[in-house]
């Protein structure tokens, strides 16, 4: 080995001193760098998973929310529908209701309108009769003017409304 060590100009004694540099400072980067760094490192592996497993439980916590909003819009869609027929039922019956009460009024109205012109009819009819009745008073006096008006008989004046009212009617 002496000639290769001459060769290539190699000392032994500088080799292991170098070797034994070489260790203590591994030694120290290892223990002082490198440990510290790699626990480093592993707790910032272990947080970046951490934060992925926690996302990916978010995501899902997400979807199923997302599913729930889902299935209670489409609850209260169906309920909101429900309501709205009912209220549509609601005043489709008031409305009916009304429109009977109505009804009912008028009919009211017109029976009592009907019994209002019958009775004025009635009373229009009296005043024709009294009317009719001083008329023919006044065309007897007239022609009986020979006698006096006290003399006129009752009896012609009924005679003659009688005949009055048949030629009416």
């Amino acid at each position: 080995m002496n000639p290769l060590v001459a060769s290539f100009h190699i000392d032994t004694v500088m080799l292991i001193a170098q070797a034994i540099n070489f260790a203590v400072v591994f030694a120290v980067l290892y223990f002082f760098v490198i440990k510290p760094l790699m626990r480093v490192l592993d707790a910032r592996t272990a947080s970046v998973e951490k934060g992925i497993k926690e996302a990916e439980e978010a995501t899902k916590k997400l979807h199923a929310a997302e599913e729930e909003y889902t299935t209670q819009l489409a609850k209260a869609q169906s309920e909101a529908r429900k309501l709205l027929e009912r209220v549509e039922e609601d005043s489709e019956k008031k409305r009916l209701v009304a429109l009977e009460e109505l009804t009912e009024e008028l009919v009211r109205e017109r029976a009592e309108a009907r019994k209002r012109e019958a009775s004025e009819r009635e009373l229009f009819r009296q005043h024709m009769r009294i009317e009719a009745a001083g008329i023919v008073t006044e065309a007897l006096e007239r022609i009986l003017a020979t006698r006096e008006p006290s003399v006129i008989d009752n009896t012609l004046i009924q005679k003659a409304l009688e005949d009055t009212r048949n030629s009416t009617l």
